[in-house]
């Protein structure tokens, strides 16, 4: 009697597999108990792998999406374990490699090319307010 309402009062999982043992309530108290423990920390178990299923499909379907958004920008991808590019030095300009200017004012670079943005002409030559004085 005890072991039925026992079982009756169980959880659904630890419910059906008490009914499957055969005579479960001519059993000890302390059997039932046993089973429904090791039921209990399975169940743990069970959630963990289902955890790390759900997380590699993820990984799975990101790498998937990585992979044809990549395909759908249209640019070349570098290839995996080629050469890295060099560093370029601080006045070194990346059309041509040369040093000496950058590249907004690159002499070899195609279409139209944008004024220095350093002045051509020290300072105090043309000062507006001050017409006729001379600096030196």
């Amino acid at each position: 009697m005890v072991n039925t309402s026992f079982v009756a009062q169980a959880a659904p999982d630890i419910k059906r597999k008490l009914q499957k043992l055969e005579g479960f309530a001519r059993m000890n108290i302390t059997q039932p108990i046993e089973v429904a423990n090791k039921v209990f920390m399975n169940r743990e178990v069970a959630t963990e792998r289902e955890a790390e299923k759900r997380l590699k499909k993820k990984a799975t379907l990101l790498a998937a999406l990585k992979e044809t958004d990549a395909a759908k920008t249209g640019r070349p991808q570098p290839p995996k374990g080629g050469k890295p590019r060099a560093p370029l030095a601080k006045d070194q300009c990346t059309c041509c490699k040369e040093k000496g200017h950058w590249k907004n004012e690159c002499p070899n670079r195609k279409g139209p090319s944008k004024p220095s943005r350093y002045r051509e002409e020290p300072r105090g030559k043309n000062l507006v307010g001050l017409a006729g004085i001379e600096l030196d």
